[in-house]
């Protein structure tokens, strides 16, 4: 895997691309959006926080280098 962009974005500024592009569940920002909330509301609650839709995320694009069969 090859790192090609990293971005910090608040959680509510998370667009319909990088939900696609993340190719989980039906790739919908509505789903991406559920699903990652779920996420970072447990990670925040490990930590003793309060999850916020303006928490960032960091989001990370890359391309395979190498596929293992």
């Amino acid at each position: 895997m090859q790192t090609t962009q990293i971005t910090t974005r608040p959680f509510r500024e998370v667009g319909t691309h990088f939900a696609y592009d993340y190719g989980e569940w039906d790739r919908s920002l509505k789903t991406w959006r559920l699903e990652c909330w779920q996420y970072y509301a447990a990670q925040c609650a490990a930590l003793g926080r309060e999850p916020d839709h303006t928490m960032p995320i960091v989001c990370e694009r890359f391309r395979v280098v190498y596929q293992s069969r």
